[in-house]
């Protein structure tokens, strides 16, 4: 391949990614895709209402889950926490999740320290954030 060559690809690569890149954006260990405006679309929903926030960072005895104003949670919801080995450690199904309304305060002051991942499901989604326990 000769050194023109090369250019030229290079040159080409480079023009798709900056028509690609703004696409594309990541944000809190999520990929997010941007999808253009269009009058037809159906079902799509806003990543604010589909998301949760976890506080403080880093956590020593608690951490308080805040979910968004028009955040759904169904029958089949759970909430995890799960350790760095893989393993569930604490689970709250619908019931409890429901009765925090908008806000969950998990006692977490009998974990050990490290990483630990606390992950939302239900029968459409499934949503996870990672929490540093200090404690």
């Amino acid at each position: 391949m000769t050194n023109n060559m090369f250019k030229a690809i290079i040159k080409i690569m480079l023009f798709f990614i900056t028509i690609i890149s703004p696409l594309f954006s990541l944000a809190q260990h999520h990929l997010y895709f941007y999808i253009p405006e269009c009058p037809n679309t159906v079902g799509i929903e806003s990543t604010q209402d589909i998301d949760f926030v976890l506080s403080p960072v880093p956590a020593e005895n608690y951490i308080n889950l805040q979910f968004g104003d028009t955040f759904i949670t169904d029958e089949s919801s759970t909430i995890s926490i799960i350790n760095s080995n893989g393993r569930t450690v604490q689970e709250f199904h619908s019931d409890i999740i429901k009765a925090g309304g908008n806000a969950m305060k998990i006692d977490v002051s009998y974990l050990k320290q490290g990483l630990y991942i606390i992950r939302y499901t239900d029968t459409r989604r499934i949503l996870s954030k990672k929490i540093v326990i200090t404690g």
